[in-house]
């Protein structure tokens, strides 16, 4: 499917990567000073799924790319865990569990569809346990939901946006409804706006872009977190 836009997906991670920061940055250190930031971050992890998304259709090897994401998970899991021994506080970020999860359904439901007889059993459990370990992940089901929403109506973005904007944004505007406070969840339905400016193409294909995301992620978290235990 040609895009448009004027970004690529590098352009649009580091873009993302800044609003994280900044969320961060409000979540351990200014938690009245940085609230826009807050608000304004709701876009990342619809992003990022996105682009998860993407690398599912366009990586050489799915089972690497996923096999990543797991052991990002893992690595930040034990930082987390480590660090929590040492200051008797909780880290809950761990996105990378979330992402390698919807990607994983992704592969189960392609391997699932192209099965016949016995062999749709493995896919089946796999999407069984995938559905057991998704509620333990940061966001729940919301992400591999919103991934193959985006994975699977790719090829007609109009569509796809609309689901999108649909399935995320009206149970938190049914609960405005309900209750008159708007989670600041609901903010993650104008994602679309910085998906709209994406051009398809991937940016610099460099050690530096591929694994930066990786890093970046779990340490500006650590450093973060420690900061805001020192002061």
């Amino acid at each position: 499917m040609k895009r448009y836009g004027i970004l690529n997906a590098f352009q649009l991670k580091i873009i993302m990567l800044v609003l994280m920061l900044l969320d961060h940055m409000y979540l351990y250190l200014f938690p009245k000073e940085l609230l826009p930031a807050h608000y304004a971050s709701r876009l990342v992890a619809p992003v990022f799924t996105f682009l998860v998304a993407e690398g599912m259709v366009y990586t050489r090897d799915r089972r690497r790319f996923i096999s990543r994401l797991f052991i990002s998970g893992a690595v930040m899991a034990a930082g987390n865990y480590i660090l929590y021994l040492i200051t008797g506080y909780e880290i809950t970020n761990n996105f990378f569990l979330s992402l390698a999860v919807g990607a994983a359904a992704i592969y189960a439901l392609s391997e699932l569809f192209k099965s016949k007889g016995l062999a749709v059993v493995p896919w089946a459990l796999t999407i069984i346990i995938l559905a057991f370990l998704a509620p333990l992940c940061e966001g729940g089901y919301m992400v591999p939901t919103i991934m193959l929403i985006f994975y699977y109506l790719r090829k007609a973005p109009p569509f796809m946006y609309a689901v999108y904007v649909a399935s995320m944004g009206w149970p938190y505007f049914a609960a405005y409804l309900a209750s008159g406070y708007l989670r600041p969840q609901f903010y993650m339905v104008f994602a679309v706006i910085p998906l709209m400016l994406y051009n398809g193409k991937r940016g610099p294909d460099t050690a530096f872009a591929k694994y930066f995301f990786y890093v970046f992620y779990p340490l500006h978290v650590w450093i973060l977190f420690l900061i805001s235990r020192i002061v």
